[in-house]
C-alpha cells in the first residue's frame, strides 16, 4: 500500500489528462499535435501544447497521523506517513493570440478530465487503459483529487512573488499518500494457545469515597454522627473508617492507592490500613503512613488496584491487574481534646496532624487566628507546639461562657467541628 516514490503519484494525474484530453472530440485531430504532459513547475514548461503538473507542497493528513506501530514494535518510523499532496496545473503552448486560447482549452480539458476521476485505484482505466502507475497497482492504493477552492486574489500571490508573470492554473490535492514505513527487524511472537477470559464483574469503577464524622454539641451528653462524601478521616487512635463506593471492587485481591494532590507519587496502603472488599465497597482505616510513607493530612486521590486470577486452557494461572479511576479522600486533622480556656482565653487543642506546622490554619469562631510566639501569644494568636498539639489563644472581646467553634484545617483539610467554652 505504501510508497517512496512521490513521482508515481505525479505520472498517475499525468497519464489520467494525457489519456482524457488526446481521446477528446474537443481536441484538434491529426495533424494537429497530440497533448504532451509535464511535471515541471509551470514557468519551466517548453513546448507546444503541454500540460504540466507541479507538485509544489506536501503535509502529513491528520486523520492517519499518529497510528500505532505494528504489533510487537514501538518506533514511529514503523508506521506508514500518510501524506497530502498539493499540485499545480497550468498549460504552455505558442506565445500567440492562437496558443493562448490553446492553453485555455487544454486547461479546460485537463480540468474536465481529472473531475471526471476524482478516486484512482487498481481498478480505474481511460479508454481502456489502466491509469494507475505500475509502482502503486497492485497494493490497494487509492487516490482521492480534489480541485481546491482558491480564491483569485490568492492564487495572483502564487507569482507575483517571483518574476514570472501570472499563467492561468488550477490547484489540487492528491491524498492519502503513504509512505513506505521501515520493516520491523523482528515480529510479534507466535500465538500457541489461545482462549477467552471474561470477568462477571467488570473492570473496576470507584462512583465516591465516604465516611462518619462523630461530634459532640456542647451541652450535650451523647455524640452526633453525619454521613459525609467525599470520606474526611483522621488518624486518631486506630485511624478513622472510611468507604470507597464503587463497582467490579470483588473477585480478587484488592490494593488501596493513595496520591496525594500536589504530588506525582502514588503510595500503596499496607496492611495496617486493614483494606476489606465487602458488598458495599473498600473499607479502610487511615494510618499515618503507607508502606513507610508519611501520610499528612491533605486532600488525596484514592483509587483500587484489583488482581484476579484466571486458569488458562493448559492449566496455569494469569494474574490480571485492573486499576480503577481515582475519587477524593480527606486525611484530615484529629482533635482528642481541648483544655479548659484559662482567664486570659489561652487554651491547648491535642490530637494528630498537626503538620506540617506552616500549613495549618485555625478558625476561633469567625475569626482567622494568626500565628504568634507561643512563650507569649497575644489574643487571636495560636502556635503549633508538636504535630499532636496546638497552643491558642481566645480573640479579644470574647464574652465569658461564649461557646466558640474550633475549626483546624491542615493543607485543605478539616478535622471534625469542635467547641471551646470561654472562662
Amino acid at each position: 500500500m505504501a510508497l517512496l516514490d512521490l513521482g508515481a503519484v505525479t505520472r498517475t494525474l499525468l497519464k489520467v489528462i494525457d489519456l482524457s484530453v488526446n481521446a477528446s472530440p474537443a481536441w484538434p485531430p491529426l495533424p494537429s499535435p497530440k497533448l504532451t504532459t509535464s511535471p515541471m513547475p509551470p514557468d519551466k514548461l517548453t513546448g507546444d501544447p503541454v500540460a504540466g503538473l507541479y507538485l509544489y507542497h506536501l503535509s502529513e493528513d491528520a486523520a492517519f497521523k499518529n497510528q500505532p506501530p505494528p504489533s510487537g514494535v514501538e518506533a514511529l518510523h514503523y508506521t506508514p506517513m500518510a501524506l497530502d499532496l498539493y499540485y499545480v496545473l497550468s498549460a504552455h503552448s505558442a506565445e500567440t493570440d492562437v496558443g493562448t486560447l490553446t492553453e485555455q482549452l487544454i486547461m479546460g480539458l485537463a480540468v474536465k478530465a481529472l473531475r471526471d476521476v476524482p478516486m484512482i485505484d487498481d481498478t480505474t482505466q481511460i479508454n481502456g487503459l489502466p491509469v494507475l502507475d505500475p509502482a502503486m497497482s497492485g497494493d490497494g492504493n487509492r487516490l482521492r483529487i480534489t480541485l481546491q477552492p482558491v480564491p483569485a486574489a490568492e492564487a495572483v500571490s502564487y507569482w507575483t512573488a517571483g518574476s514570472s508573470p501570472l499563467r492561468l492554473s488550477a490547484y489540487y490535492q492528491a491524498s492519502v499518500v503513504m509512505l513506505e514505513p521501515d520493516r520491523p527487524p523482528r515480529g510479534a511472537g507466535r500465538v500457541l494457545q489461545y482462549g477467552i477470559q471474561t470477568f462477571t464483574t467488570g473492570a473496576p469503577r470507584l462512583d465516591t469515597s465516604q465516611s462518619v464524622v462523630t461530634y459532640r454539641l456542647p451541652g450535650e451528653t451523647q455524640d452526633r454522627t453525619i454521613v459525609v462524601q467525599p470520606a474526611q478521616a483522621t488518624q486518631l487512635g486506630a485511624g478513622d473508617l472510611f468507604t470507597l463506593l464503587g463497582t467490579g471492587l470483588t473477585g480478587g485481591t484488592a490494593t488501596l492507592l493513595l496520591r496525594q494532590v500536589s504530588a506525582t507519587a502514588t503510595l500503596t496502603a499496607d496492611a495496617a490500613w486493614q483494606v476489606r472488599v465487602t458488598a458495599e465497597g473498600i473499607t479502610a482505616r487511615v494510618q499515618t503512613t503507607a508502606s513507610g510513607t508519611p501520610t499528612p493530612p491533605g486532600l488525596y486521590a484514592a483509587s483500587v488496584q484489583i488482581a484476579r486470577q484466571l486458569r488458562l486452557p493448559d492449566g496455569s494461572i494469569r494474574v490480571i491487574t485492573q486499576i480503577s479511576n481515582q475519587v477524593p479522600i480527606a486525611i484530615a486533622p484529629g482533635i482528642s481534646a481541648l483544655s479548659a480556656p484559662s482567664p486570659a482565653g489561652q487554651f491547648t487543642i491535642t490530637g494528630i496532624g498537626f503538620t506540617p506546622a506552616p500549613a495549618v490554619t485555625l478558625y476561633l469562631g469567625a475569626d482567622r487566628a494568626e500565628p504568634g510566639n507561643p512563650a507569649s501569644l497575644n489574643p487571636g494568636e495560636f502556635a503549633v507546639q508538636s504535630p499532636t498539639a496546638i497552643l491558642a489563644r481566645l480573640p479579644a472581646g470574647t464574652p465569658a461562657a461564649a461557646i466558640v467553634p474550633v475549626r483546624v484545617i491542615v493543607s485543605g483539610s478539616e478535622g471534625p467541628p469542635q467547641w471551646v467554652v470561654a472562662q
